[in-house]
């Protein structure tokens, strides 16, 4: 049949050959190489795709399949390569041939062919990659390659069927968990020409009774069926149908990755004093390992080393500085632990999943505690955590449902996404002065904390923070916080009354949805914006917020008119006053006067606006400044937030110079400025030298020009 190119032209940078993906009887390849020659052109491909159902459930790779390019030049294309993912959880694959020609099985090629119960690679194959055969667990026999040199990570993992593998004098490297969960395989011999075996190449293979290794090889050695380093001061791997206690030589100095990874039948260890490392994963899953006592020579406990074991109680050396993520992860025993003084950091997911943990002592000069730490620890009451701790991971203490108080350290900034989230016996939490933010979900579920103090340090609180705190009932939103976000404080059935700051602009969606609200008080001048259901009313429905709105004064008509403000069934103004300098005031004209106002009380709105009833008489400014215009009365009147405050009565006289008749010359002159001073006058010539303004004279009013 004719190659269709289905695929556009894919050109190699510094190359003039086109590489290209083409289809031939429902099968995609693409050709890895082009070659003109004149007895007919030739090429390599490598097979990528079955898109064609496989109806007998048997294939057949070719070992050449026919190419035409875009210019009709015809080629032989040799298959040496299966593509990654190629058969990727083919269910109808119950068997295949591979032709001499395939030298390399790429990642994942037959990953989850689970009814495939047979393979046989041809001399050609050098190389199968990461995960190849993965998962396919009818797979009962395997022939490998004579030329084969690497089989990558996880190659054969989950071949549950896999009773027997032969491994050839040509290989060099057995990728990590290579084999891992071949339930039915007993034996494994290592060659000579073996210089690479990854962590856990033969972990949970529950049938294993030996690793044995060949004595030429120069880089490992085996014990009694148990797989060391060629030196013996690494034990790499213990066969998984060991029972009982199993004694590590005194030559040993690591315990490597993944060693003791899946052994289910073993019930305790003896580590010798020369031990200084526990690898990563190393005990992981030995889930009947009851007694494990660690050697004061331990530094280091690596990640995951003793995940999903059965330990009710370990003594943590003094020696230990590290310990790494998930070192306990759901070890569903342990009770108690103590963590040493020179450790540094709990990581992330060290005991995540200790239901049984109660009682945890950390050290002094802790740094930080990670993501999931404590993770559902179910019976942990409490926990001393030391104010040197400066970060606490997101869902560090989640589910800790017997956590009854916590109290956050001073240096803590910030309360990460979900940390206390589900603590569902927490009924009082601690907040220290210094913090900043606090996160998503923080505190979701924690339906026995009754009140908590949210300092004025606090400028973001996350949605859902605190989400169905069924048994808050007042809460105070500090001054820094400008937006209350989804679902803050919703669900919180029992929160009857909520304090909200100056600093508010914004209220989300379902702030405040299933709240018993009865009192809200807003100190905000100018009203938030809130969504439709800010406070758990449906959009639709038109009848009022039954809550009562306490908000600044001076700010009645501003709530009055704000859209779902305007809907609270009864709004009061705080009774606020505005106090001016003067009441009263006698001008001339042309005359300028400075009035102030001070509100009251100091925390209301100072929006204060000033007016004239009678701007052809006198006029004001916006800062209080009246100006005198023309002879007459009229009232300066200040408003606050757009309400009615105080006002100035003002009277305009006319400017000009002595309105009343001089007294007679032989009276004694008696004169007093409006400041009450007796002015030091003897005839009334001297009243015209007076600077202009009002005086008293002989106890009659007297205007000087």
């Amino acid at each position: 049949m004719k190659a269709t190119i289905f695929l556009s032209l894919l050109l190699l940078l510094g190359s003039l050959q086109p590489i290209v993906a083409f289809e031939y009887w429902g099968i995609e390849y693409t050709a890895l190489s082009l070659e003109k020659r004149e007895n007919g052109n030739v090429g390599t491909c490598a097979l990528t795709e079955v898109k064609r159902t496989l109806e007998d459930g048997n294939f057949i790779i070719p070992s050449t399949v026919p190419y035409e390019d875009f210019l009709g030049r015809k080629y032989t294309l040799t298959v040496v390569e299966i593509g990654e993912y190629a058969f990727h959880g083919e269910k109808l694959l119950f068997s295949v041939t591979i032709p001499n020609t395939i030298k390399t099985i790429k990642d994942s090629a037959f990953a989850w062919c689970t009814n495939l119960t047979s393979v046989d690679l041809p001399n050609s194959v050098t190389s199968i990659g990461e995960s190849a055969f993965e998962g396919c667990d009818n797979l009962s026999s395997v022939t490998l390659s004579k030329a084969i040199t690497s089989i990558g990570d996880f190659a054969f993992a989950y071949c549950y069927g896999l009773e027997n593998i032969d491994l050839p004098e040509t290989i060099i490297s057995i990728g990590m968990l290579a084999f891992s969960e071949c339930i039915k395989l007993t034996n494994v011999s290592i060659p000579a020409s073996v210089t690479h075996i990854g962590p856990g190449a033969f972990s949970y293979c529950t049938s294993l009774k030996a690793i044995d290794v060949s004595e030429k090889n120069q880089n490992y050695t085996s014990r009694q069926g148990v797989l060391f380093n060629k030196d013996l001061s690494s034990i790499l791997q213990l066969p998984a149908t060991y029972e009982g206690v199993y004694t590590i030589p005194n030559s040993v100095t690591n315990i490597g990755d993944c060693a003791f990874m899946g052994c289910q039948t073993l019930s305790a260890i003896s580590i010798p004093q020369s031990v200084t490392t526990i690898g990563e994963e190393a005990f992981w899953g030995c889930n009947r390992l009851h007694s494990v006592v660690l050697p004061n020579s331990i530094t280091s406990i690596g990640d995951g080393a003793f995940g999903g074991c059965a330990i009710e109680h370990i003594a943590l050396p003094q020696s230990i500085t590290h310990i790494g993520e998930s070192a306990f992860w759901d070890c569903l025993n342990l009770s108690t632990i103590t963590i040493p003084n020179s450790v540094k950091a709990i990581n992330k997911f060290t005991f995540n999943g200790c239901h049984n943990l109660h009682e945890v002592i950390l050290p002094p000069a802790l740094n930080s505690i990670g993501q999931w730490a404590f993770n559902a620890c179910y019976n942990l009451t409490s926990i001393n955590v030391p104010n040197t701790v400066a970060h606490i991971g997101s869902y560090a203490f989640s589910n800790c449902s017997s956590l009854t108080k916590f109290i956050v350290p001073d240096n803590v900034i910030t309360i990460e996404d979900n940390t206390f989230e589900y603590c569902r016996g927490l009924t009082e939490v601690v907040l220290p002065s210094t913090l900043n933010n606090i996160g998503n979900m923080a505190f979701y579920l924690c339906d026995k904390l009754t009140a908590v103090n949210i300092p004025n340090s606090v400028a973001n609180i996350g949605y859902s923070a605190f989400e169905s705190c069924s048994s808050l009932k007042e809460i105070i939103i500090p001054e820094n916080i400008t937006i209350i976000e989804e679902s803050t404080f919703g669900g919180c059935t029992n929160l009857s009354k909520v304090i909200l700051p100056k600093s508010l602009t914004d209220i989300k969606s379902g702030a405040f949805t299933g709240c018993d609200l009865k009192e809200v008080i807003c100190y905000s001048h100018i009203p938030p914006k809130c969504d439709a259901n800010s406070f758990d009313k449906n959009p639709s429905d038109r009848s009022p917020i039954h809550i009562l709105l306490r908000v600044p004064a001076f700010t009645y008509y501003k709530y009055w008119r704000a859209p779902v403000w305007e809907e609270f069934e009864k709004i009061l103004a705080e009774k606020g006053e505005i106090l001016l300098n003067k009441t009263a005031a006698t001008m001339v004209v042309g005359e300028t006067l400075q009035l102030t106002a001070t509100v009251f009380p100091s925390e209301a709105i100072d929006d204060i606006s000033w007016y004239s009833d009678v701007e052809n008489i006198a006029q004001v400014s916006q800062t209080g400044l009246v100006t005198a215009i023309s002879k007459g009365n009229a009232n300066i009147i200040v408003y606050c937030g757009g309400e009615y405050g105080s006002i100035c009565e003002i009277e305009v006289l006319e400017n000009s110079g002595i309105e009343d008749v001089f007294p007679d010359k032989e009276e004694p002159i008696v004169v007093y400025n409006l400041q009450g001073l007796r002015l030091n006058m003897t005839s009334t010539e001297q009243l015209s030298q007076l600077p202009a303004g009002i005086y008293l004279v002989n106890g009659k009013k007297v205007i000087v020009k």
